[in-house]
């Protein structure tokens, strides 16, 4: 054979090739084996083995007794593999049928393309789930974390909320979302050629770790009875909206914050802006009256007037630095304690042109006017104050008496707080302590000082002055006959656009008790309200139904502020009537009862005046004329108000006045059986007035 000829060369050309081609391929194996191995081994990893996060149980918050104002619980969902289904008709029949979800939404599910779809997030039966689990291929359950709210509505805008991921958007949920949060674990899952996935017993696991827990300075009952007290009031004066805030001046501890309107943090997505803003901190209003503690304090502090220095306010109408001012009513030359008590404009301005524009400022700052007061919730605007050097030639007169001032509702309180704590400021604060899975202190917030304010005589001094506001002055419809109270009104009329609106009005009262030591400070505001709108007549009767309120919820309270009942007498003004509804305040009902029947032998209000036995408070709820809960309505016409106050004290009634003087009519008739607690709306003449509309200055009352 020729070696040499066509067959041979074709031969030896194939084997060349052949050996190229296996080279090629060796040298690509070589770099898939060695070269690329890493990256080929990555990808095949990649698509045969997922990690599944397993999330962590979200950090409780708790009220400052341990109640759950917002929890996280288990909650059983849905997903198909639409790989694993093998019939989808019946699958999204069956799934529709039994847990009422929309036919279109589980049909898209169980028709995607990948290996995992959800179809139901929300709360289902766990039994049924199970059940559908088992009957119907390629439907599966995964626990997820709801977030819960126990307590409803309550402490909304302090608690906020979160999203479906358990994020948290406002309130405490915002504010302390990574230590609620906790660390999501992992573990791996391993997915065969269909998408079907599987978990060896050894697969890799990192466990979660769940989220601290927060709790906060209030008291879920102290919460309740305020937003309950609001909301009434809100109703029955036809009011925009309004806020409560409840302090413990001695430490800044926020006891209870509400607003209104409110909303359901588990419903916060359907549910208006104007519904989920914290008024109490994001809101400014013109504080009127309440403001006059500035000036008193400066006045005091500085040694310009004494509290026996007498005013000349006239006839109740006097113009000061060009300002036109109108009181109430005529007081003639009264002392400045008076001057305050009665809140008179007038006497206010004759303070301040004496204490000056440069003290009157320096001691609104020093109150934490125009400053955030740096509490631990979202969204603190500063209030309006603006320095001496843009002032006007009225300004030190507006001022002074509440106008060109801005303020939110925690400065306020806070502000009244340091007069109460002996003229030391503290910094408020919502978050008491962090606790960790085991219920151990991880941190916890202290008290924090400020600054000191004015001196501790200032503070009582000007505390006196406040309580004789509520003995004689504007506030007496915040008056409780268990217990000492100071605080002021305030009425000012609504600043919009550059103009005064009329029939637009916020009304305050912001009070404290006992007068004499005081543990506790509530501010009331009401926005906009239709009709009366004088902070003596509108908010601090709110102030009065909510302190008797924290006094029913814990008798505590009485068996510390109580008064010696020898305090109550014939002409003793406390002996105004202090009690709410009857239906809402049993307790304090059978608790002022047992006090009235106590009188005789002197003794003081303690926890044995108090102690009303669960028993009786049955009877009485379910027949009230036989626990002796139905009083008979006294014959008032012709009285003082002050005498009517004590006649119907007496009875446990309340009173609501309409005009001064003498009672001429009241509603309802004498002769009258009603329930202890009744209002009995006095209407009166041949006097001056409360408070008198008339007036172009609305420093408020």
């Amino acid at each position: 054979m020729h070696l040499g000829g066509p067959y041979h060369r074709r031969l030896l050309i194939a084997a060349v090739l052949g050996a190229v081609v296996w080279a090629a391929l060796v040298a690509r194996l070589a770099q898939i084996q060695i070269a690329d191995h890493g990256r080929y081994a990555s990808e095949a990893l990649r698509q045969h083995e997922r990690r599944v996060i397993l999330p962590a149980r979200r950090g409780s918050i708790l009220d400052r007794r341990g109640e759950a104002l917002a929890v996280d619980v288990s909650n059983p969902s849905l997903f198909v593999d639409p790989h694993e289904v093998a019939d989808p008709d019946r699958v999204v029949n069956e799934l529709t049928r039994r847990f009422h979800l929309d036919r279109s939404r589980v049909r898209a599910a169980v028709r995607s393309q990948g290996g995992f779809a959800w179809v139901a997030r929300d709360f289902i039966d766990r039994s049924e789930a199970e059940h559908a689990m088992r009957e119907l291929p390629g439907v599966f359950i995964r626990d997820e974390q709801k977030r819960m709210y126990p307590s409803g509505a309550a402490a909304a805008h302090l608690v906020g909320f979160t999203n479906r991921d358990g994020r948290g958007l406002e309130g405490m949920e915002a504010m302390h979302d990574r230590v609620l949060r906790g660390r999501d674990g992992w573990t791996t899952e391993y997915v065969d050629a269909r998408g079907r996935g599987w978990r060896p017993p050894r697969s890799a696991l990192a466990s979660s770790r769940c989220g601290d827990s927060v709790v906060l300075t209030i008291d879920r009952r102290f919460q309740e009875i305020a937003e309950n007290e609001l909301h009434r009031a809100v109703e029955k004066a036809n009011a925009r909206g309004g806020t409560v805030v409840i302090v413990d001046p001695r430490t800044g501890e926020i006891l209870a914050l509400a607003n209104e309107p409110c909303y359901d943090p588990e419903a916060a997505s359907s549910s208006p802006p104007d519904g989920r803003r914290n008024r109490a901190v994001t809101d400014l209003f013109e504080p009127g009256s309440t403001f006059k503690i500035v000036c008193a304090s400066a006045a005091i502090e500085k040694g310009r007037v004494r509290r026996d220095t007498q005013f000349d306010t006239g006839d109740g109408v006097k113009k000061i630095s060009g300002v036109s001012l109108h009181d109430a009513h005529a007081h003639g030359t009264i002392p400045f304690e008076e001057v305050i008590a009665y809140s008179s404009n007038i006497g206010t301005a004759l303070a301040a042109v004496l204490v000056g524009e440069e003290d009157i400022y320096r001691y609104a700052r020093r109150f934490g006017f125009g400053l955030r007061t740096g509490i631990d919730l979202p969204g603190e605007i500063p209030g309006v104050l603006r320095p001496v050097e843009s002032w006007s030639g009225r300004s030190l007169i507006t001022v002074a008496i509440g106008q060109e001032v801005s303020v939110s509702a925690i400065e306020l309180v806070m502000a009244f707080s340091a007069l109460a704590n002996d003229g030391v400021l503290m910094r408020p604060f919502v978050t008491r302590a962090v606790l960790d899975a085991d219920g151990q202190v991880v941190s916890r917030t202290e008290p924090q000082r400020v600054r000191r304010v004015v001196s501790s005589e200032t503070a009582r001094t000007v505390r006196e002055f406040l309580s004789m506001g509520v003995e004689e002055g504007t506030g007496r419809n915040a008056a409780l006959a268990w217990c000492s109270v100071g605080g002021k009104t305030g009425t000012a009329q609504k600043f919009v656009n550059g103009t005064f609106k009329n029939g637009l009005y916020v009304s305050s009262f912001c009070g404290f008790l006992p007068a004499d030591d005081p543990e506790i400070v509530c501010l009331v505001v009401i926005d906009e309200p239709r009709g009366a709108y004088y902070g003596g007549t509108v908010a601090a009767p709110v102030f009065r139904n909510i302190v008797a309120g924290l006094a029913a919820a814990d008798m505590g309270l009485l068996a510390r502020f109580g008064r010696p009942l020898e305090a109550l007498d014939e002409d003793s003004p406390w002996s105004a009537s202090s009690i709410p509804p009857a239906d809402s305040l049993m307790v304090l009902i059978a608790a002022e009862k047992k006090v009235a029947v106590s009188r005789q032998a002197g003794a003081s209000l303690g926890p044995q005046a108090v102690a009303a036995p669960q028993a009786d408070l049955g009877r009485a709820k379910e027949a009230p004329e036989a626990a002796g809960l139905l009083v008979e309505v006294p014959d008032l016409r012709g009285l003082t108000a002050r005498e009517a106050y004590r006649r119907l004290s007496r009875a446990l009634l309340e009173t609501e006045l309409v005009g001064s003087g003498r009672v001429v009519s009241q509603e309802p008739p004498a002769g009258t059986t009603v329930s202890r607690g009744q209002v009995c709306v006095l209407h009166l003449e041949g006097g001056p007035d409360q408070e008198d509309p008339s007036r172009p200055v609305h420093g408020g009352l």
